[in-house]
């Protein structure tokens, strides 16, 4: 292959790592309820305060941007076996 080739290649795998990461982003941003009371599981019993009128959307934007590219690297760099491996790790930390 060329470098060409491969600068190629590059450029459609940057590509659909960036539409695995929207479409996370997307998917995170409908379900954020549930994120964010997971999220104040560990706080028992606190709630997230709102100080400013619109903080709790950017609250909500944030926790689904970080959640959707966890969710859109999940997607494009662990295959099956591994991703079975990071639950049994992960849930019960």
């Amino acid at each position: 292959m060329s470098l060409f080739d491969h600068l190629e290649e590059l450029r459609l795998r940057i590509f659909y790592a960036l539409i695995a990461v929207v479409l996370g982003i997307i998917v995170c941003f409908v379900f954020v309820n549930p994120i964010v009371r997971l999220l104040e599981v560990p706080a028992q019993g606190a709630k997230f305060l709102q100080l400013a009128p619109g903080e709790y959307f950017f609250v909500s934007l944030k926790v689904a941007g970080y959640s959707g590219v966890g969710q859109g690297y999940r997607c494009i760099s662990l295959i099956a076996s591994e991703v079975e491996v990071v639950v049994v790790i992960v849930v019960p930390a």
